[in-house]
């Protein structure tokens, strides 16, 4: 696997959950919508790779 299909498949892939982002036009509403989104979608995928590590340590 070469480092450009890494970086492509890892911007496109979280654990077993596939994404796909486009942005809009840019607005001031449109930023801070961005930045409210971006950061709860960090905090929910965090908790989830957090949950499957616990996980696979249990078995």
């Amino acid at each position: 696997m070469t480092t450009d299909t890494v970086k492509r498949d890892a911007m496109e892939r979280v654990g077993k959950f596939e994404i796909r982002i486009d942005r809009g036009d840019s607005t001031p509403e449109a930023t801070t919508r961005w930045a409210r989104r971006a950061e709860a979608l960090s905090v929910w995928l965090l908790d989830e790779w957090k949950r499957e590590i616990a996980g696979k340590g249990a078995c």
